[in-house]
Order: C-alpha cells, then sequence, then structure tokens
C-alpha cells in the first residue's frame, strides 16, 4: 500500500501486505473496506482462489485483516463491491 503526494505524484509506503498478489482489488464504496481477489494455480486441482476482507484505517490508511473465503477449486476473473458495499461479487474461472 502507498500513499501518493497529491501535489507531486510521489508514493510513500504506508504497509506491506503478506501473502499472494491479488489479481483484483475493490474498495467499497464507503472506502472503509478493501477485498481482494487472488487466482493461484494448484498442481492437484488446478486453479484455486480465494477473496480475503481488509478494514481499511482512515487515519492511517494501513489494512487490518477481517477474513478470507475460499472459491472451492476455482481461481478468481474478477470481483467487484456493490453499490451499497453490501456484497462482493466474484466471477471465477
Amino acid at each position: 500500500m502507498y500513499r501518493v503526494d497529491a501535489s507531486t505524484g510521489a508514493l510513500t509506503p504506508v504497509q506491506q501486505v503478506a501473502g499472494a498478489s491479488p489479481v483484483w482489488i475493490a474498495v467499497a464504496p464507503s472506502r472503509r473496506f478493501l477485498n481482494a481477489g487472488y487466482s493461484l494455480e494448484d498442481g492437484e486441482t488446478g486453479r484455486v482462489g480465494a477473496v480475503d476482507a481488509f478494514a481499511i484505517d482512515p487515519g492511517t490508511g494501513t489494512l487490518d485483516f477481517l477474513n478470507r473465503v475460499s472459491l472451492h477449486d476455482s481461481g478468481c476473473a474478477h470481483l467487484a463491491v456493490a453499490p451499497d458495499g453490501r456484497h462482493v461479487v466474484v466471477a471465477n474461472y
């Protein structure tokens, strides 16, 4: 995660989140939550995936892990947050 200086465009590191690299990231309209979708290769079953949910600290911009939902033997192709922020929709391979 980086903070962007609006006047210069400079990036300042805020936080490094451990784990796999997400293929999709979506922020809720409230800007209080971030969802990250993963699509990984598994040697036994092919693609596997998950969606992680994080709370965004409004003061620092850091992420706090909330939970993970498995995509059950399917990779994440896309994800989006509903306009009301109450649902995350995931398209699988």
